[in-house]
């Protein structure tokens, strides 16, 4: 779970410091770890005609499990969408790489 705490800080980091002064729109990252086993994360990203809002419980067991709801608003597709899906993976580097795919 070290892992994964340090990487989202490195990530929080990096979207904090592209943000530019009077912009309202672009990424966002945040996290709230829940107990010795669990972390919520909020992610997504927004525009003035876009958005993206996903939030995601990761449970350490012997098996890292994802519960993430997305929902979001896009103009060019089918307008307001959302998705609910539940992901088991082996382990940190999975989970790491899972969030780089997602976070990009």
């Amino acid at each position: 779970m070290f892992e994964l705490l340090e990487y989202l800080e490195r990530k929080i980091f990096e979207i904090e410091s592209s943000y530019m002064p009077g912009e309202e729109t672009g990424p966002y990252l945040s996290y709230d770890i829940i107990d010795d086993n669990s972390i919520y994360l909020e992610y997504g990203w927004t525009s003035y005609e876009e958005y993206d809002h996903n939030i995601v419980k990761i449970i350490f067991d012997d098996k890292i499990i994802i519960d993430r709801s997305n929902r979001g608003y896009c103009v060019f597709g089918d307008g307001e969408f959302e998705n609910v899906e539940h992901i088991l993976l082996d382990n940190t580097d999975n989970l790491i790489d899972w969030l780089n795919d997602e976070l990009e």
